[in-house]
């Protein structure tokens, strides 16, 4: 009797340790599915994140072709969306116009292109990629 009653004993503890060993794989698999599923979330929001601000920056920052930027009154900000202007050479601009004004000279400083090339810092080849943009006047 006392053979039965282990070997009854040893039947249930191995189907009590298949049984636990079966729901520990269960569980580290919905743990692992788990861990998939929120890592493609994750990727998904961080390239929409990506993407959202990609295009945020790109209509900011860029100037449409019928929009014209006045040399004689833009901020600072405003010339920092020209191309290959920063905020150095933005405020060089303003600096020589605002000089420029308080030597005597009155309303326009900038007549066309060729006279921005007397600011400080500012070439021929960036002042012709911007030209486009550019207009002068009052």
């Amino acid at each position: 009797m006392g053979e039965e009653l282990s070997s009854q004993m040893a039947e249930g503890g191995i189907e009590t340790n298949t049984c636990l060993l079966s729901s520990q794989l269960r569980q580290r698999q919905i743990q692992a599915s788990a861990f998939v599923l929120s890592m493609i979330i994750c990727t998904g929001l961080s390239i929409g994140v990506v993407v959202c601000r990609w295009l945020w920056v790109g209509q900011a920052l860029g100037i449409d072709f019928q929009e014209k930027i006045n040399l004689n009154n833009a901020s600072v900000a405003s010339l920092m969306r020209l191309p290959g202007l920063g905020l150095v050479r933005a405020a060089a601009i303003v600096e020589y116009r605002e000089s420029a004004r308080q030597a005597g000279t009155e309303g326009i400083v900038f007549f066309d292109c060729n006279d921005l090339v007397k600011v400080r810092g500012l070439g021929p080849r960036t002042v012709e990629g911007m030209s486009k943009w550019l207009e002068f006047g009052q």
